[in-house]
């Protein structure tokens, strides 16, 4: 602890010279060194304070890595965590972009399907022995299952056929090379080679009772064109043939019957379904159903995916609030060990101000009040390092002047001496004089 340097033989002296009774002086005297003794028993040395400084430092520093090792365990967490959300976020996203790829891409082919017509070949053979062109023609053979000679096959109902031709009280075109179904959808000429007005069932088989026209006759008569190919709809699930579209003059038989048939010439994908598929506009049917069927797996997978997550990548709600929590406590005890820290600086501070001399017991509130402010301790502590001392060795209790100070005169007596003279009676100079003597013996 630091003891103030004090002469209490002086100090008496002095007293007893200014007229002030000896017992009295002493007792002055005595009171003057308890209040002192007192007032500096309770402050802390210089080796206190670094002391407390460097166990301090380290308490802090060990206790801030502590809190900032589980602050970056929890950001990991929350992080991974938050990744896990975007990546089942995103998934569902994508789900509803299968969902509806798909769901666009089944109707355009099941309407593709629907509304799809398939050439068949049925063929008409011309009799090589008559010249006259023949009045009719067999347009399916006869069975309930018709196979050509690429392999497909369709169920046929004659009588159905019959019916549906007779609903529809209007003469089949039989035209050149399916000319009906190629060229005039593009607005191009499409004449007819002759009409069909009648149908009957012979032994199972379709005929058809036929008015050539005088182009058709001659060329069918030159045997330009020997063979014919019908032109049917059918159902794509159960390949029953609906009904009868029109018949066309080809050399290209597909069906072996006493008839023509020509082989088949696929019909093309639809655009707008190659494009919902993702697949080569000259692709075949059995590509649009390959593509079909692969987005018809992975919606599956996808819907899998969502409903039944995978466990390691997701975390119970309750551990969810858990770790929140421990968050949010780590905030909170980290800024109670910062204003902890921040309380132990300043009161260091101001037990070092106030062991140096610096700043006064009645003026540590103030100083307190101002290191609790923004940059505060910076500015006290620049303040003790440049401040000069208010009480200790200098402090003129001991009867002396500090070093390079101007001589003891009346007129260089403080306003408490100058008090001192005028209530005890003492002359100014003759106590100027005494002080002057003090320190030329000291």
């Amino acid at each position: 602890m630091n003891a103030l340097t004090f002469d209490t033989l002086a100090y008496t002296k002095t007293l007893r010279e200014a007229g002030i009774d000896e017992k009295q002086a002493e007792a002055q005297t005595i009171a003057l060194v308890n209040v002192l003794k007192n007032s500096t028993d309770e402050l802390a040395t210089k080796a206190d304070i670094e002391q407390l400084k460097v166990s301090t430092k380290a308490d802090l520093k060990e206790e801030t890595s502590a809190l900032r090792a589980d602050i970056e365990r929890l950001e990991a967490r929350l992080s991974a965590r938050m990744d896990v959300m975007e990546e089942r976020t995103t998934g569902r996203f994508t789900l509803l972009q299968w969902m509806a790829g798909f769901n666009l891409a089944f109707c355009v082919a099941i309407l593709w399907l629907l509304i799809r017509t398939i050439r068949a070949c049925n063929i008409l053979q011309i009799d090589p022995s008559t010249e006259s062109t023949p009045e009719w023609i067999q347009l399916l053979p006869a069975g309930s299952i018709i196979t050509g000679t690429d392999g497909r096959s369709w169920q046929l109902e004659a009588q159905h056929l019959i019916d549906a031709f007779q609903q529809r009280n209007t003469p089949l075109v039989l035209d050149w090379e399916h000319a009906s179904e190629h060229r005039a959808p593009h607005g191009l000429d499409a004449p007819a080679a002759g009409w069909i007005d009648q149908l009957e069932v012979r032994d199972g088989a379709i005929w058809g009772h036929v008015e050539w026209t005088e182009r058709a006759a001659q060329q069918i008569q030159a045997r330009e064109y020997r063979y014919l190919s019908p032109v049917f709809t059918y159902e794509p699930h159960s390949r029953r043939i609906h009904a009868l579209i029109s018949v066309g003059l080809t050399n290209q038989p597909n069906l072996n019957l006493t008839a023509l048939n020509r082989e088949e010439c696929p019909m093309p994908l639809p655009l707008a379904l190659c494009q919902a598929l993702n697949i080569d506009p000259n692709a075949d049917e059995s590509a649009a159903l390959t593509a079909i069927q692969s987005l018809k797996t992975e919606l599956v997978t996808a819907k899998n995916r969502a409903e039944t997550p995978a466990l390691d990548k997701f975390v119970p709600r309750a551990d969810h609030d858990v770790a929140l929590a421990r968050a949010a406590n780590a905030e909170q005890q980290l800024k109670t060990l910062k204003d902890a820290q921040q309380k132990t600086q300043i009161d260091a501070l101001i037990q070092q101000g106030l062991s140096d001399g610096k700043i006064s017991p009645a003026t540590q509130e103030y100083y307190r009040a101002m290191c609790q402010t923004e940059k505060g301790i910076e500015q006290f502590t620049d303040f003790l390092e440049k401040a000069p001392r208010l009480v200790g060795d200098d402090s003129g209790l001991d009867g002396t002047s500090p070093t390079g100070t101007k001589p003891i005169t009346a007129e260089t007596l403080t306003t408490e001496q100058r008090a001192i003279c005028q209530s005890m009676g003492i002359d100014p100079a003759e106590y100027a004089k005494n002080l002057t003597e003090q320190k030329e013996a000291a």
